[in-house]
């Protein structure tokens, strides 16, 4: 429900600030992060870049978001589609893209 409503004031143009442990629902609402540790700023950009630095968010004591420990479980199989897709729905796509390849 509050992801949903916050979706809403974003799209209206509201400008919303979320700060959140949850990289699940920051990386499905945000579209600029400002990451902190011990009171300073350690990374400013988009959620995408942020979302693939592994070492970083692991450094800061934060987990990788299910869609983006799923890329890195792949990648590790050597199963490599590429950059980590923005949505579940891009992640269906690429890797059945990926798999056709193979076939």
């Amino acid at each position: 429900l509050v992801a949903e409503i916050l979706k809403e004031l974003h799209s209206s143009g509201k400008t919303v600030v979320l700060i959140s442990h949850n990289l699940d629902l920051v990386f499905g609402l945000a579209s600029r992060v400002v990451a902190l540790h011990r009171g300073k700023i350690c990374f400013q950009g988009s959620p995408s870049i942020f979302m693939d630095k592994e070492e970083t968010l692991r450094r800061i004591g934060l987990d990788l978001p299910s869609l983006n420990y799923l890329m890195f479980l792949l990648r590790r199989a050597r199963f490599d589609i590429g950059v980590t897709p923005s949505s579940v729905q891009d992640a269906a796509r690429q890797i059945a893209r990926h798999l056709q390849k193979m076939t």
